[in-house]
């Protein structure tokens, strides 16, 4: 049954009041967001009858939910080993994605290669992700992507830690364009096997625009954080493997994790060949900075390439 305008703001007060915190209980706080957020997009989705948008005709309906794009091509990529790492890997790999209507899947290093500026997607990144609401403004829905491994052999400083498993996370988003150049996102998402991966919530905002018919741009910051579980896994060192290791135990907080900042350029040099190239920066902040797995706070990525799109879009 769909929820009333009364109780949405009853649930969206609860939520505030619960989120009165200090830094120790900022886990359960952010689980308390995920949930007051988990809330917003049943509303949303439940409610999309009476929003003030005009109505489709069935023809443009038909067409929003049929059609597809496929692009596959590939990329060189730059990126250190893990997270705070000074250790960089360069490799040649295939990129691909795939749409159709709402739906949409692409491996990491693929991600926002299926739209251009006028993509309103606020979950364009890795996985498999479905629009459930998509108004004039607003985007809702829900998202499944993988986080990779990370094994000790990766890099001397991770030497004697325990490997860290692939996992499933699933997301929930809410997306609005501010402007037709200019869109918000938050989102959050959450380990779905219990493998250590915890909780991420983030903010971020972007910007995009065309040059000319043929090159746009784009550019973005976000601002992430994470809870206890997530820390410690990937930024802390445990009782149990600093006796083994003789290192000494650290065990990251929950809070923010990093401030990021990227930008992209593609250029559709040909009716469906492109080419991109694109680069970011990642600040790690509070006890991720901090902790002794940390070689460098700051880091950055750079990728260039080039595709081909089939397809109806």
């Amino acid at each position: 049954m769909p929820l009333n305008a009364t109780q949405f703001l009853e649930i969206l007060m609860l939520q505030h009041a619960a989120t009165q915190f200090s830094r120790e209980s900022l886990s359960r706080s952010l689980i308390i967001s995920i949930r007051g957020l988990i809330a917003t997009v049943v509303y949303l989705s439940t409610s999309v009858t009476y929003a003030e948008t005009p109505a489709k005709s069935a023809e443009e309906e038909t067409a929003t939910h049929t059609r597809w794009s496929i692009v596959l091509g590939g990329a060189a990529i730059s990126a250190p080993i893990y997270v705070g790492s000074t250790d960089r890997e360069v490799k040649l790999r295939p990129v691909w994605a795939a749409q159709y209507g709402r739906f949409r899947i692409s491996p990491s290093r693929s991600a926002g290669m299926l739209g251009g500026v006028d993509d309103r997607s606020p979950d364009s990144g890795a996985g498999a992700s479905v629009d459930l609401l998509s108004l004039d403004r607003l985007t809702a829905g829900v998202s499944l992507r993988f986080d990779p491994k990370r094994k000790s052999s990766d890099s001397a400083t991770l030497a004697g830690l325990p490997d860290i498993r692939t996992t499933a996370r699933a997301r929930v988003y809410l997306g609005y364009k501010l402007t037709n150049k200019i869109s918000a996102t938050v989102g959050a998402s959450h380990d779905l096997l219990g493998r250590g991966g915890g909780g991420v919530y983030n903010l971020g905002i972007g910007y995009g625009d065309k040059i000319t018919p043929t090159l746009n741009w784009s550019v973005g910051t976000a601002l992430s954080f994470a809870d206890a579980t997530y820390m410690k896994t990937h930024f802390g060192i445990s009782q149990e493997t600093a006796s083994i290791t003789g290192r000494a135990a650290y065990s990251p907080r929950a809070g923010v994790r990093d401030i990021t900042a990227g930008g992209s350029l593609n250029w559709n040099f040909a009716p469906r060949w492109f080419g991109f190239m694109g680069g970011g920066a990642t600040q790690l902040r509070g006890d991720a900075a901090a902790s002794p797995l940390t070689q460098k706070k700051q880091n950055w990525t750079a990728s260039a390439g080039v595709a081909y799109r089939f397809g109806s879009r």
